[in-house]
């Protein structure tokens, strides 16, 4: 009932007048005429009263057909019937009524059913909510019901969606798309639990056009075709943190590539038509855009069954695994937007030169880092994400550090290659 000639609702409207008000002169008792109403894709069928007075004698309510308005939700996020979604997806939806002032939400979800109607949160003033990590490859049906000032509800039709399954091999190579908009880079001191480095700081909003970002960190086997086809120069050593034999052993071509430069991953990227991520790029597409969350799934506690890395902040260390581990094998810490191994693993290189201070100075659309010159006796560039290494604070989604060593601190300058950091690409979009 969709699309309905307007002529015909009217004349519907007649018909159902005209049969009721026989009806009821005929001394029967006023029917209740249930009646389908046009809609549009965002609302749902209504039934309108409407009362009817016959002289002084007889009252009644007759159910008009009426084009009902449009309950004001548009726009949801994850995209209704989206399909291979981040288990750390968080919900987003447009709203615009004005017959409902100062709207508060609360928010329906239930897992294979399409009718949901177990409470996830309520009392929302903000058009976004970050829920626990959801199931892997399942599929998520959701509404939200908006409540205003004078009581006035209504409520979105259900959306759903569906979570990814764990993929085995990885589907390497394979991106996520990050759309433009802002959000808050840097650390939150007002971030319940969170200390903050003074080259972490200031939180400022910044601006970044669309772009896709790799959903793995570049691995052994991706990295060895490069050397085959002479594009890219072999890793400084063969080996990891515990294998003798790790690069062009077989048995380790979908885990991350080591001992490689920032240069190194610049000539990769570009072999196969992309470039290394600006630090905002990478930040963005670690932490998303509605909150300014620690970890790449949100706040809740860090663990090893959501990333590879070592807890010193206990006696004795905590370690995961002590060395790398296959791309993608934490799907439940993936970031909102699908990217793997944010934080953990091994340290990623970015595109941009490091500077304490640069935060204070840095534009806010599309920022690229500081300037450089390769004459620079001091040429440090950022890594991101933290390693399977300590300390358990770097695979925050803000830390910044710099790659500084290579098989001692100092080492192997200025390209710093080592068993700890690795890379991942991205590229631009074009504008609409």
């Amino acid at each position: 009932m969709r699309f309905v000639p307007r002529l015909f609702v009217v004349l519907a409207a007649v018909a159902l007048v005209m049969g009721s008000l026989s009806h009821i002169a005929a001394g029967a008792h006023p029917r209740e005429l249930p009646v389908f109403t046009t809609t549009s894709s965002s609302s749902s069928v209504a039934e309108i009263p409407y009362s009817l007075t016959l002289g002084s004698a007889v009252t009644g309510t007759v159910f008009m057909p009426l084009v009902a308005r449009d309950p004001g939700f548009f726009n949801p996020r994850p995209a209704d019937g989206a399909v291979e979604q981040s288990p750390n997806a968080y919900l987003v939806w447009q709203f615009a009524n004005d017959q409902i002032p100062d709207p508060s939400f609360a928010v329906y979800l239930e897992a294979g059913d399409s009718t949901p109607d177990t409470l996830l949160a309520s009392d929302l003033k903000r058009r976004s909510l970050d829920p626990d990590t959801f199931a892997l490859d399942t599929v998520y049906y959701w509404r939200v019901v908006a409540t205003g000032s004078n009581g006035k509800k209504a409520q979105s039709r259900v959306w759903s969606f569906r979570t990814e399954g764990p993929f085995d091999p990885a589907k390497v190579g394979s991106m996520v798309t990050v759309p433009a908009g802002e959000f808050l880079m840097g650390c939150d001191y007002a971030n319940d639990g969170t200390s903050c480095n003074y080259k972490d700081t200031p939180l400022h909003a910044v601006w970044l056009d669309s772009f896709q970002i790799d959903k793995y960190e570049v691995t052994n086997g991706q990295y060895q075709a490069c050397v085959d086809a002479g594009a890219c120069p072999p890793p400084r050593r063969n080996n990891s943190h515990t294998r003798d034999a790790y690069f062009r052993n077989p048995a380790y071509a979908h885990y991350p590539v080591l001992y490689v430069s920032r240069w190194d991953g610049d000539r990769y990227c570009a072999w196969v038509g992309k470039r290394l991520p600006t630090e905002a790029e990478w930040e963005k597409a670690a932490r998303g855009v509605i909150d300014t969350r620690r970890w790449p799934w949100g706040n809740e506690p860090i663990d090893c069954s959501r990333l590879n890395y070592t807890d010193d902040s206990i006696e004795p260390w905590l370690s995961c695994v002590g060395d790398t581990v296959r791309v993608g094998s934490y799907p439940t810490g993936a970031s909102p937007y699908g990217a793997m191994d944010m934080g953990g693993n091994v340290f990623e290189w970015v595109s941009d030169r490091y500077d304490e201070y640069y935060y204070s100075q840095a534009p806010y659309v599309n920022p690229l880092g500081p300037e450089w010159d390769e004459d620079d006796d001091h040429l440090y560039f950022t890594i991101r994400g933290g390693s399977y290494r300590p300390r358990f604070t770097y695979p925050r989604t803000f830390h910044r550090h710099f790659g500084h060593h290579g098989d001692s601190v100092g080492g192997d300058s200025p390209y710093y290659r080592n068993d700890q950091v690795g890379f991942r690409c991205a590229r631009s979009l074009p504008k609409n």
